[in-house]
């Protein structure tokens, strides 16, 4: 049954997104039934009322009842007629049909951290390919097809909060100001209900209040001023003009009230964990048409098969060196479609929400900058899966049964992996220790599929981007042949713009290839 497949956070996961649809589809068509045996019944309604009404006619001249006949009739239309218009108003068989049919798909819902996550989605999206809050509202991305939907002016509120929550001015503001222009001359945003979800003086609340905050008092000052022609009792709002008005006459240190539940929440954008030319290079080498620093006159850069395995002799790989320093190669066709719809069979069922080790508690959590779910495959779990790692094994020349399990990720709505490292910076402290065969020593990730626009992997310190290409892979070192961890390892999986991005990645470890890559002359080569 199509509700037990989808499990939980469902944001994070393409393939769940995709089985929603169905979903959606499913419960449009019990409601079109529930409407139809609705208007049934109306209809039924409808049929007494005229035959009633016919009735009333005939003696609307006499409203004694004398005649047997219409003692009778009388008697009939109020005990029993109406009793039965009665229980058809009151008793709807199907409507608890329908209530039930709807509770049945409850456990499909999307929660509000799939609502949180994909608004976070549409501001990771519009932040690292530069589009622009109109244009994403209007379903238009420069460069690629348009969506079928459009965002309405309450869907751009929501987005605009959320990056209000997160501190994040510029975005806030542009989604304020957008939804202020889909709201023309609008006083309010309302559902389809009719109900009031967003006012004008909300949207002018937010922008009053991030123009502050950014330091243009001026149009701040204007914004608070349109709210009061609005609400000219409004106390607090008379005090704000009158702070703006002291600030711009003499600069002095002045605060002014935030909207409802945000106050001193908002902050600069920044990350703490990566430095900001790190960040910048991500999403430079992320954007469509980014020029890479590959320097095309390295004669190491080549392209070749790879036969050299007996594994191998039958049916040689392409290779295409792209990276020296670090070591990364691509390998192309290294994957069947059958193989690769049979991985995807065995991973569907498992698929669970990516989660991280934090380097100070220790602790798996969910992360922001990691969106995707995965499922283990080991060996045991079929020949396709043993069939695969020996061929990592070919193609490598590494020992794979110190290796981890197979690992299948499913990336969600604008899913990512920002800027991190596979191998451990921390053994101590990390579940990678607890393998017992030391550090990953080097990454093999399988592409499963194409994907529209996006989701490219992209070498931050080199400025290697390859973009997915199902059934070719992408190989790299994590560790220098001391052992130490390769600083130039750094690198990302850009978020998925359009599409649905599988890959599988096997983690081959130090333990098992001592004698198979050996230490080098010194400690810093690769």
């Amino acid at each position: 049954m199509l509700l037990s497949t989808i499990t939980a956070e469902i944001f994070t996961s393409m393939d769940q997104l995709q089985r929603l649809s169905t979903v959606e589809k499913n419960l449009h068509e019990t409601l079109d039934l529930y409407i139809m045996q609705e208007r049934k019944r109306l209809e039924d309604l409808k049929g007494i009322y005229a035959a009633k009404k016919e009735e009333l006619k005939k003696r609307e001249r006499d409203d004694e009842v004398y005649h047997p006949l219409d003692v009778f009739r009388v008697i009939n239309r109020v005990s029993s007629e109406w009793s039965t218009v009665e229980k058809l108003v009151r008793f709807n068989p199907h409507k608890s049909e329908f209530i039930q049919e709807i509770r049945n798909y409850h456990a499909s819902f999307p929660s509000d951290a799939d609502f949180d996550g994909t608004r976070a989605a549409m501001l990771r999206l519009q932040k690292v390919y530069n589009i622009s809050s109109q244009s994403i509202s209007s379903g238009v991305i420069p460069g690629q097809r348009n969506a079928h939907a459009r965002l309405s002016g309450i869907d751009s509120y929501q987005i605009g909060r959320k990056a209000y929550e997160d501190g994040n001015i510029i975005q806030a503001k542009a989604w304020m100001e957008n939804t202020l222009r889909m709201m023309g001359t609008s006083e309010s945003l309302q559902n389809l209900t009719g109900h009031v979800v967003v006012s004008r003086n909300d949207v002018l609340n937010h922008l009053a209040f991030l123009e502050y905050k950014i330091g243009d008092l001026a149009r701040s000052l204007r914004f608070y001023r349109e709210m009061l022609v609005n609400d000219p009792n409004d106390t607090e709002l008379q005090s704000n003009i009158r702070k703006l008005k002291h600030l711009i006459a003499k600069q002095p240190h002045l605060n002014v009230t935030s909207p409802p539940n945000t106050a001193n929440r908002i902050e600069d954008d920044g990350d703490d964990e990566l430095s900001r030319e790190e960040m910048a290079e991500y999403t430079r080498l992320c954007r469509p048409n980014s020029q890479t620093r590959l320097p095309s006159s390295n004669k190491q850069l080549t392209c070749s098969y790879l036969n050299k395995h007996p594994g191998l002799k039958l049916k040689p790989v392409a290779m295409e060196i792209v990276s020296v320093n670090p070591q990364i190669t691509l390998f192309h066709n290294v994957l069947s479609e059958m193989e690769i719809e049979q991985m995807l069979e065995l991973a569907r069922p498992r698929l669970r929400r990516a989660r991280v080790n934090n380097l100070e508690t220790g602790e798996i959590e969910d992360v922001d900058y990691r969106i995707s779910q995965i499922a283990w495959l080991s060996d045991s779990d079929g020949d396709i899966v043993r069939r695969i790692n020996r061929r990592v094994g070919f193609i490598t020349g590494l020992n794979t049964n110190t290796g981890e399990c197979l690992q299948v990720n499913n990336y969600g709505v604008g899913g990512h992996y920002e800027p991190h490292f596979d191998h451990s910076l921390d053994m101590e402290n990390s579940p990678i220790a607890s393998l017992g065969q030391g550090n990953r020593i080097a990454t093999f990730m399988f592409y499963l599929s194409e994907v529209e626009a996006g989701g490219s992997t992209v070498f931050i310190k080199t400025g290697v981007k390859t973009n997915p290409f199902k059934g070719g892979a992408v190989f790299w070192y994590n560790l220098k042949k001391s052992g130490e961890g390769d600083w130039d390892s750094l690198h990302a999986g850009c978020p998925v713009l359009i599409g649905n991005k599988w890959v599988a990645n096997k983690w081959l470890h130090e333990h098992g290839n001592e004698f198979t890559r050996q230490c080098g002359l010194t400690e810093d080569e690769d």
